[in-house]
């Protein structure tokens, strides 16, 4: 018996947003290791960069956060229902985190972030401003989408 077309729609969306699931933890990981080799590369005796709080920080979450990608990507199923405020809260504390060490290091001139790993630290100097647009688009984009549905109601 054939399937119907209705449920091949179905199937091919599902599959692609399986696809697109894991083509963001790839990528997620991927730029937490990134991050992490980058911030281990600063905790050499000769690197004399900003050493405070945001590094020990980013350091720590995002290598749980790579744990956790890790888990997802092997298939263990995790439900973060009951703690996902906690981890919104540690994302918002990551991203602003990164987003002030990077700019510090680059306004200080860091010789081990800006010079020694410059490809490195101009990546991470627009990914920083990636990761605080996009979240702003998504939610006016979201605000617009709610208004309109409001006012057709």
């Amino acid at each position: 018996m054939a399937k119907s077309s209705s449920s091949r729609k179905l199937l091919v969306s599902n599959n692609l947003n399986h696809n697109y699931f894991y083509s963001n933890n790839i990528i997620g990981t991927i730029i937490n290791i990134l991050i992490v080799y980058y911030l281990i590369n600063l905790e050499h005796k000769y690197c004399d960069c900003i050493r405070d709080w945001r590094h020990d920080y980013l350091k720590y979450s995002t290598m749980f956060f790579i744990f956790i990608n890790l888990l997802v990507l092997s298939g263990f199923k995790i439900d973060i229902t009951n703690v996902s405020g906690i981890i919104i809260i540690l994302n918002i504390i990551t991203i602003y985190s990164f987003y002030t060490y990077i700019r510090d290091l680059d306004n200080t001139k860091c010789e081990c972030a800006v010079v020694k790993q410059e490809k490195l630290h101009k990546f991470l100097n627009v990914w920083r401003y990636f990761i605080v647009i996009i979240p702003i688009v998504v939610l006016c984009i979201s605000f617009i989408i709610f208004i309109h549905i409001m006012n057709k109601k």
